[in-house]
């Protein structure tokens, strides 16, 4: 027997939008310029923190040992200090 009529199936409507939808955009830029200025903030800390200081040396030879550490006191440096004989004569 031939199948004389189809199923009746739901046509499936087709809708078409007039608009597309907006996209978030100045959320998106709002967002890209907070995580730029955090990385910039993080390089900016990781420069100052992982710095090598450097610091002038003041001539200290011949000096009295209080007063050449007094120069150097704001430095946080570890002294040693070595006594060596003079090579003057008398």
């Amino acid at each position: 027997m031939p199948i004389t009529q189809l199923a009746d199936a739901p046509v499936a409507a087709t809708l078409y939008d007039d608009e597309r939808p907006k996209r978030p955009v100045g959320a998106m830029v709002t967002l890209s310029l907070f995580v730029l200025a955090g990385l910039a903030a993080v390089c900016f800390a990781a420069f100052f923190l992982l710095r090598t200081k450097s610091y002038e040396v003041p001539e200290l030879a011949g000096v009295d040992e209080a007063v050449a550490l007094n120069e150097i006191a704001g430095n946080d440096w570890l002294v040693f200090t070595e006594l060596e004989r003079s090579q003057s004569r008398y």
